[in-house]
């Protein structure tokens, strides 16, 4: 059975190589396209997510992994959520 969600994915060139994404505020980083059409996805500057065929599929796997991300934490809550608790009872 197929899920079908509506993210809200904004996506700002910066030039022809480079694109800014944001997805849902909840991932961010960059999408670097080569003129060959590769495509690598770089999360909040500082991790490479993977290396694509193409830019539909860097996009496709970016909002897989949102999907993912977000029925993660209703599941399970956020990792702020996580670290509050945790404060919480190593000092009281």
């Amino acid at each position: 059975m197929k899920t079908i969600g509506i993210i809200n994915l904004r996506l700002t060139p910066i030039n022809s190589d480079l694109t800014l994404f944001n997805c849902e505020s909840s991932i961010t980083g960059v999408i670097h396209t080569t003129s060959i059409g590769s495509t690598t996805v770089i999360l909040n500057g500082d991790y490479v997510l993977g290396k694509f065929g193409c830019p539909h599929a860097a996009i496709d796997e970016l909002t897989d992994i949102h999907i993912r991300l977000h029925e993660a934490e209703k599941e399970s809550g956020t990792y702020a959520e996580y670290k509050k608790n945790m404060v919480g009872t190593v000092f009281h």
